[in-house]
């Protein structure tokens, strides 16, 4: 399964395709994690306001969460919650990129960029060579 960075999915909506509990608030690190307001159902869609989690923003906190909204009210989902149970294709459709993807991207600019240094000084450098074979030849 891909991963992606949390933060990519911030104005995003996740479609869910199987039962997901959402909580009234994210639990703190130690806290007993409270029982679910509600479940989201297959086919609801959770729009992403912001995330926290224990590794990055917020660091208190035993799990990872996005805050957002469906139906018009305001849940906290945990990420390992929803693992698995989102349209995949409709969070591509929407730009978000998996960290894969994203690493390959930056892979092709980077040699990209060597191959254009290379067509633009390639010529000056064979012309310099040749130039100096020419020069040490006639001498």
């Amino acid at each position: 399964m891909a991963t992606y960075s949390a933060g990519d999915f911030i104005g995003k909506t996740i479609f869910i395709t199987a039962p997901v509990a959402a909580y009234k608030y994210a639990t703190q690190l130690g806290s007993q994690r409270p029982a679910p307001i509600t479940y989201l159902s297959s086919g609801d869609g959770f729009t992403v306001d912001s995330f926290v989690n224990k590794n990055g923003t917020y660091t208190n906190f035993d799990d990872n969460y996005w805050l957002g909204k469906s139906k018009g009210k305001t849940y906290a989902i945990a990420f390992k919650d929803v693992a698995g149970k989102y349209n995949a294709a409709a969070i591509t459709t929407q730009g978000v990129k998996s960290d894969e993807q994203k690493r390959k991207e930056q892979q092709e600019k980077e040699q990209g960029v060597v191959l254009t240094t290379i067509k633009k000084f390639l010529p000056f450098v064979l012309g310099t060579v040749l130039l100096a074979a020419y020069i040490k030849r006639g001498k």
